[in-house]
């Protein structure tokens, strides 16, 4: 694919992505989501067990930043790989200094339950989601310049969006975000990601 045809094929998700956080935030701070979040978190609270507990708290360490930081660090610390990691780089910055900003102009609450992890701070977004979506959706950007095989590309990226799942879902199953917030922190992770590398690659078309 041309980087033109790149930068097109991320900018029209971006968009969607803005729209999407756009509509959550809104939802949230109407309460429109409070049953929606609260089916979510029943659902989830249902299958808690020792085992499955034990299993979220490993999964949503994947979404902590000192993970996404070192492959980072791996990826620029190959000559081949160094663009992208620094452009992962930038991404998972902005990314964060964004979902810290969204905490702290919109003070939304987390769940007013028990967690079962301790958690600061406030809701929406979730930083584990946000920081994993734009992790993934990078990672994802890379795989598609470097790995022309169609079906080893989409097995990468179905692969991608699963732990990205997982991670967002885990947070709510230990009570420490609404389904709304993880939502949002997809759709900011992924709005930053894919805005970042349209912005590069139709620069580069230049």
């Amino acid at each position: 694919m041309s980087r033109s045809a790149s930068a097109v094929a991320l900018f029209v998700p971006s968009l969607v992505f803005v729209s999407v956080f756009t509509l959550l935030l809104a939802g949230t701070l109407g309460g429109w989501l409070g049953g929606f979040n609260g089916a979510i978190c029943n659902w989830l609270s249902g299958m808690e067990s020792p085992g499955m507990t034990g299993f979220m708290k490993t999964i949503t360490a994947v979404g902590e930043w000192y993970v996404c930081t070192a492959v980072t660090v791996a990826l620029i610390a190959f000559p081949k790989t160094r663009r992208f990691g620094v452009g992962m780089a930038i991404v998972l910055i902005i990314t964060t200094l964004l979902t810290n900003l969204f905490k702290v102009i919109f003070t939304v609450p987390r769940p007013d339950i028990n967690p079962l992890v301790h958690a600061g701070g406030y809701g929406l977004p979730s930083g584990h989601a946000s920081n994993i979506a734009a992790f993934m959706c990078g990672m994802c950007v890379i795989v598609e310049r470097f790995i022309t095989r169609k079906d080893i590309r989409i097995t990468i990226f179905v692969t991608a969006a699963f732990i990205a799942a997982l991670v967002g879902i885990s947070r709510i199953y230990l009570g420490v975000h609404t389904a709304a917030d993880v939502l949002a922190g997809w759709a900011l992770g992924a709005a930053v990601c894919c805005t970042l590398y349209s912005l590069t690659y139709s620069y580069q078309n230049k």
